[in-house]
């Protein structure tokens, strides 16, 4: 139970980041664990695209969330 809601959260939270990063205006996201009215990543922008987004992942579940929306792992 407790690695399920643990890979629930970082699956979660990538796909916002991602969200953000990519954005140029302020996200509005309603998923089932986090939830993000107006927010802004208040960092410069990328001029070309995002950095990597690097996952630490282990076997089973870790890797294919990593596969799934990371740009490499470790």
């Amino acid at each position: 139970m407790i690695a399920t809601l643990r890979t629930q959260l970082i699956e979660e939270a990538i796909k916002i980041i991602r969200l953000l990063a990519e954005s140029k205006v302020p996200v509005t996201y309603d998923g089932p664990i986090w939830k993000l009215k107006n927010a802004i990543l208040a960092v410069p922008r990328f001029e070309k695209r995002t950095p990597p987004l690097m996952v630490a992942a282990g076997p089973g579940r870790g890797l294919e969330i990593a596969g799934r929306h990371g740009d490499g792992w470790h």
